[in-house]
Parts: C-alpha cells; structure tokens; sequence
C-alpha cells in the first residue's frame, strides 16, 4: 500500500492529485481505489485522466463504486479499460433478475437500468420483507429476526 487519504464526510471530495501523482512516480503495475461511489468515483476518474496515468501503463483497478452506472456518461474516457468487479450485473441471466430489470424498467422508464447499489436495496428489502412473514410481523426478539434472516 502506497498511501491511505482519509475522506472525511460524504460530501467532502478530495484533490487526489498529489496522492495519484506519488502512484504515478512510483509507476506499479496496478493501482487499486476504493472510495464511495458518486462524486468521489467522479474525482478519481478525473485526476486519473487529467494525470494520464492509463497511458503510463498503470492499470487502475477496483470496486464497481469507481465506475457507478449513474455516473458513467459523466466520465472522460479515463473510465475506459478499468478493471472492476462488483455483485451484481442487470444482465445476469436468472428469473430473478430478469424480473427486477423488468420491473425496474416499468418503474425508471426504458433507458434506466439497476446497478448494484439498487440491488442491493433491493436484496435488503427481500430479506426484511421475509423475516417479517416469518416471525408474522413480531419483531421485538432479536435473537429471532436474526434467526429468521439466516439462510
């Protein structure tokens, strides 16, 4: 590990500069970011363009929170060629994704699509809408949500 920046609040994004220049001079084979996605997802794609470290030949690579859906179309082409990983995809192929990306398209029209923060979401809301018809809404024993929650 290079170098830790500590981030403050959410709304609070950095200047990355002087922290991606010293990756830059150190010149690794892959520089990996792990930030909140939105804004801060934004200032790193942009100081790592506006510092050409792609074409330095470091590959930057990371969670999905690099490259969020949403803000995809606002990034330069630095976002091109990232390396990222990530839960989930609306293209995975199962009945119960396809149900969501259809449902979720009804919902946010025909050019919005659900990234892993809303399936998330969506995941969550299942897990609690189960456990309340498990326990028929009778929440007051934490040991038994949990219990109902497992598996």
């Amino acid at each position: 590990m290079v170098e830790e920046v500590k981030l403050g609040n959410p709304a609070q994004v950095p200047d990355f500069t002087p922290f991606f220049q010293r990756v830059k001079d150190e010149h690794p084979a892959c520089f990996y970011v792990f930030v909140p996605s939105g804004a801060h997802a934004a200032g790193v794609m942009k100081t790592y363009g506006d510092l050409n470290i792609r074409q330095a030949g470091i590959k930057l690579t990371g969670p999905m929170d690099l490259i969020p859906d949403y803000e995809l179309a606002h990034m330069s082409d630095a976002a091109v060629g990232l390396i990222v990983m990530s839960s989930y995809a609306d293209s995975y192929d199962n009945p119960a994704n396809k149900k969501f990306v259809e449902e979720w398209h009804k919902a946010y029209g025909a050019d919005s699509y659900p990234d892993f923060m809303s399936a998330a979401g969506w995941s969550t809301m299942a897990g609690i809408f189960h456990v309340i018809k498990a326990l028929n809404g009778n929440l007051d024993d934490g040991t038994k949500v949990v219990d109902a929650m497992k598996g």
